[in-house]
């Protein structure tokens, strides 16, 4: 693995060093498809990632990419589609590709994980809630907007019905999807749902909240922008 660490500083370049070091042990020890073999090419190319996001730096985040995928191979070679080592280098993968600009792939990971979270664990379970957020955040970076919304009042819909309607993760949703309806013109949907989101937050992070702070701020700017109109 060729990898560009010239511009980085040199703690984390000996960080990285010591990871690949390790790899490569274990990979003369146990054999690259073993499980831990492949857990710590996964955390070479997530630490390359967050290198990569700390500087900004496209090359690395193309070496991280380059890392992620050989042990995405090994992973659906020796554990599985279902394993949780593999979801999770999908998971890094979905989130690459956008920076990449390259969101039908990210897409392309976003439902692989929500497919097999369903299959495995049912579609009412936290981790599938997740993994279905991020295939309706997956299609607005894809241009997709009118699926996503689709998906995002669906999505926004079950929340209600398994979590209730104050539940943080149902609150992340219906704020998705009020993005989603201002930038679709929807904006008095969006205005509905933004004031919703900031009196729920209201009462249940109290005022000073960051998230209640933020949501306040959102129904601000609607009112200036429907000021505008």
């Amino acid at each position: 693995m060729a990898i560009h660490l010239s511009q980085i500083p040199a703690k984390e370049n000996e960080g990285l060093s010591i990871i690949k070091n390790v790899y490569e042990t274990e990979k003369n020890l146990l054999g690259e498809n073993h499980s831990i073999t492949i857990q710590t090419l996964c955390d070479y190319g997530k630490c390359l990632f967050h290198i990569a996001a700390t500087h900004q730096d496209r090359a690395l985040y193309k070496d991280a990419e380059t890392v992620l995928l050989q042990a995405l191979q090994s992973s659906l070679e020796s554990l599985g589609p279902e394993n949780n080592c593999t979801l999770s280098i999908k998971r890094a993968l979905s989130e690459i590709s956008i920076i990449l600009e390259k969101p039908e792939e990210a897409l392309s990971y976003c439902q692989a994980i929500y497919d097999t979270r369903q299959q495995t664990l049912g579609e009412n379970n936290p981790c599938t809630l997740a993994a279905e957020q991020s295939v309706v955040l997956a299609l607005a970076h894809a241009g997709r907007l009118e699926e996503s919304i689709v998906c995002a009042e669906n999505l926004y819909k079950k929340c209600i019905h398994i979590l209730g309607t104050n539940h943080p993760t149902t609150l992340e949703i219906a704020q998705i999807l009020a993005v989603e309806y201002f930038n679709s013109g929807q904006t008095e949907n969006a205005k509905q749902l933004d004031e919703l989101i900031y009196l729920a937050r209201k009462e249940v992070l109290g005022e000073n909240h960051i998230n209640t702070i933020w949501s306040e701020h959102q129904v601000a700017f609607n009112c200036f922008w429907f000021l505008q109109m």
